[in-house]
């Protein structure tokens, strides 16, 4: 059975840098947190997750009522 090696590739967003690629040495994959940061990107995860859920009930509310207006457009033009 062959065996796969797996590498983390990360993309510099910002700054003079942006856009260059780089190779993440493998004992950097996975920092050593204190409990309060782990405590604080949990948080952060937590946050993030309840914002793109009310994103997508937002965007499902806009929806809904867009549909209504085609609604209404359509028998104000039959209307006429």
């Amino acid at each position: 059975m062959a065996t796969t090696t797996e590498h983390v590739e990360a993309i510099i967003i910002s700054g003079p840098r942006k856009g260059e690629f780089f190779l993440v040495p493998d004992d950097e994959h996975e920092p050593q947190l204190t409990y309060e940061e782990e405590k604080a990107l949990d948080f952060l995860v937590e946050a993030y997750k309840n914002m793109a859920q009310s994103a997508v009930a937002a965007s499902t509310s806009m929806d809904s009522l867009l549909q209504e207006v085609r609604e209404m457009n359509r028998r104000l033009r039959e209307s006429v």
